[in-house]
């Protein structure tokens, strides 16, 4: 690397603490880090990323991609540990990793988008583990949740991004149309998150996309559990499922009148509950497709600082 770098810099010290910095220093004795705050050995140091762009792209930017570029090699390095530790996989194939929420958004339709944590779907064996065995990040709050977080969305997989980590480990990107049907699901709370952050989501993914009214019907009809009113129950946990069902009905509602206004709730359940089960999952081809397989590298703008030989 350079004997001077600035920017915006995410770092691992020894593997497993990552850091963020906005200058980096080589000098005889190891690395410099913010003119002084740190000073490590060279051996230390074991990778070192820094988010470049054109002039143009605002600063809010290249900070998001560096807290995006942080929660993702956190997740890399985890999964090396998990490896080493327990000589298993961390996730079965099927269940590579998934970025979803704001962050999916900031590195496809909506770059201007920010967040204060970064979503990610993981198996529940390695979150249990990441909570009891790696140290929490400092520099991105990493929401982790299992997938159950789309057990309420359709045939989700096919349409995500398969993308390569920073080094080297398969993850996915959820695709942005699915983003939009996800936020559907938002139970309304006192934040009025729905109302505040993701109508503006939705309405900046349908502009930039311009899906069909048939499309949209697909997309919203592919699982039909999430129009099941629930039994009343006693309790809380038959008082929260009637305010999830609730939410989806007036969120759906919502949804309709701005982006299908000849549809009603009650004919989005109708079809839903009509379509079989073997059809669940079925597009149109021509009109929404999975990217090939790109690196997250590229999407974020991150060069490698160390090259090739760290």
């Amino acid at each position: 690397m350079n004997k001077f770098l600035s920017g915006h810099i995410i770092l691992a010290i020894d593997g497993e603490h990552i850091l963020r910095a906005g200058k980096i220093e080589a000098t005889p004795e190891g690395f410099l880090i913010d003119d002084g705050a740190m000073q490590i050995a060279a051996s230390q140091l074991t990778h070192a990323w820094r988010i470049i762009g054109p002039e143009t792209v605002p600063v809010k930017t290249l900070e998001e991609r560096a807290k995006i570029c942080g929660a993702i090699l956190d997740l890399e390095l985890s999964a090396e540990k998990f490896r080493k530790e327990s000589g298993k996989q961390p996730w079965a194939a099927y269940d590579t990793p998934v970025i979803f929420g704001a962050a999916s958004l900031a590195l496809t339709l909506v770059p201007e988008r920010t967040s204060d944590d970064v979503d990610m779907a993981l198996s529940p064996e390695f979150i249990a583990w990441r909570r009891k065995n790696w140290p929490s990040m400092g520099v991105t709050a990493t929401e982790t949740l299992p997938f159950g977080v789309f057990a309420y969305c359709g045939n989700w997989k096919s349409r995500a991004t398969v993308c390569e980590g920073l080094t080297g480990i398969t993850i996915r990107m959820l695709h942005p149309l699915d983003t939009a049907i996800q936020k559907l699901l938002r139970i309304k709370s006192p934040e009025e998150k729905f109302e505040k952050k993701d109508k503006g989501d939705i309405a900046k993914i349908i502009a930039a996309l311009n899906p069909s009214e048939e499309l949209l019907l697909n997309l919203l009809t592919e699982n039909h559990f999430r129009y099941i009113e629930p039994a009343v129950e006693p309790g809380d946990r038959g008082r929260n499922q009637m305010l999830q069902y609730e939410s989806i009905k007036s969120n759906t509602a919502w949804f309709l009148s701005q982006y299908l206004p000849g549809c009603s709730f009650e004919e989005i359940c109708k079809l839903s509950f009509e379509r079989r089960e073997s059809e669940l999952g079925r597009l149109i081809p021509q009109e929404i497709e999975r990217k090939q397989q790109i690196r997250i590298s590229g999407t974020l703008g991150a060069e490698n600082i160390l090259g090739a030989d760290k």
